[in-house]
């Protein structure tokens, strides 16, 4: 089954549908397809951006795009995620996704490498600054996939650049 991202999503919405269509609803919708009734992708992430409007959004487009499908988030603190991760992994119920720092949760052994997946998606570490792809690398491996090609985005108001003199890019 081909997976497609949806058109028209906002700049803010494309990291978390890129993570989760590259990373996890393929797997999810080989399920589908193979005939199990639903499948729920778990996912853990902090709790201020489990309620961001981007994320419900994409979510929602997700699952109406993919019929057997239900993503299920649970919203932790951001501190706390490692210990809702292992916890998961314990009781042998792991999350398919976590919204955490990829190269801390392999250092924990609480991740999977995905270079497979990379090389399935057609990813290529050079479409990224090194500092995005380092943030997610842990013993050589590749454990998530960067947020931005960069690894830092700066927000500013348009009357911050007005009163600056410099001109707005959109």
């Amino acid at each position: 089954m081909r997976v497609t991202v949806p058109t028209g999503l906002r700049r803010e919405q494309w990291p978390v549908a890129a993570a989760a269509v590259i990373v996890v609803v393929p797997a999810a919708c080989s399920a589908v397809a193979a005939g199990q009734e639903r499948t729920v992708l778990r996912v853990v992430m902090a709790d201020d951006w489990a309620s961001a409007p981007a994320v419900t959004e994409v979510i929602s487009d997700v699952e109406e795009d993919h019929a057997g499908l239900s993503v299920m988030v649970q919203a932790a603190p951001f501190s706390q995620i490692p210990e809702v991760v292992g916890d998961g992994i314990h009781r042998g119920e792991p999350h398919d996704l976590a919204r955490w720092h990829a190269f801390a949760a392999a250092a924990a052994d609480l991740a999977e490498p995905l270079d497979d997946l990379w090389r399935d998606a057609g990813l290529e570490p050079a479409d990224y600054l090194p500092g995005a792809v380092s943030g997610i690398t842990w013993g050589g491996q590749r454990y998530g996939v960067p947020w931005t090609p960069t690894r830092w985005s700066c927000w500013s108001t348009t009357p911050c650049w007005t009163m600056s003199a410099m001109t707005t890019h959109r």
